[in-house]
């Protein structure tokens, strides 16, 4: 399953593809994923050297991403309200520059 970023800084939107998980142990693929690699890749993007980044599910519940274990519940969470045919998974984020 394709894990897919769709982010927001003020009314700019950037998506990429992030990782391909692995259906049969969502939990062990996403503790795989990184911090840095996200934040990096959402810096470049964005022209920015560093950033805030907020995680948002369908619900509206909100989480500041910092760490790897972030990043993983997050993608984890959002696994949630994916069907079990989908292809895969959207991770909605805001993203705000840190002065």
């Amino acid at each position: 399953m394709l894990c897919i970023v769709k982010a927001t800084l003020a009314k700019e939107h950037r998506r990429f593809l992030f990782a391909t998980i692995d259906t049969t142990n969502i939990q062990q693929s996403a503790a795989e994923l990184r911090f840095e690699t996200l934040h990096t890749k959402l810096c470049t993007l964005f022209k920015q050297p560093k950033l805030s980044i907020v995680f948002e599910d369908l619900n509206g519940s909100k989480g500041i991403i910092q760490s790897d274990a972030d990043v993983a519940a997050a993608v984890v969470h959002s696994s949630k309200f994916v069907s079990a045919d989908s292809s895969s998974i959207v991770l909605k984020l805001a993203v705000e520059p840190q002065l």
